[in-house]
């Protein structure tokens, strides 16, 4: 049986609930903001990694990023059954960081001056959501 090295799924804000005439013009709609997916699969251990890129500045702020990571844990947990669903975020970006926690991640650790960008050392969230807490989030 083969198995995928890698999934990707493509943020596509696409307006399939609400009618076409109520949509404004030029809106995010039918426009690709970004990217997110899961990767760095251990199919033993039943874990993957997920990461997420939203480029477009004016798509920030919407709730994009914590209903793609919402999709894909529903698609990692029911689709791939995996356990485990974790991430990285930098501490230069804590609205990420919100996101996630919106989305069902918590903290795990901290790799402390892990990155070195632009002249300083900054940190590295560890978050994860298990199979069992995603659960009880969905029935509750």
């Amino acid at each position: 049986m083969l198995k995928p090295v890698g999934l990707s799924m493509v943020l596509l804000v696409a307006a399939t609930t609400l009618p076409a005439q109520s949509l404004p013009p030029d809106s995010l709609f039918d426009r690709l903001i970004g990217n997110c997916g899961l990767f760095g699969f251990d199919w033993k251990n039943r874990f993957a990694e997920f990461g997420i890129l939203i480029g477009e500045k004016d798509a920030w702020g919407h709730g994009y990023g914590t209903d793609a990571a919402r999709l894909i844990l529903r698609f990692g947990f029911d689709e791939l059954n995996l356990n485990r669903v974790w991430l990285r975020v930098y501490d230069f970006n804590p609205r990420a960081g919100r996101a996630y926690k919106k989305a069902g991640y918590v903290q795990e650790g901290i790799y402390r001056q892990a990155l070195y960008r632009e002249g300083a050392y900054h940190d590295i969230h560890v978050m994860s959501v298990l199979r069992d807490e995603w659960q009880a989030q969905r029935s509750g």
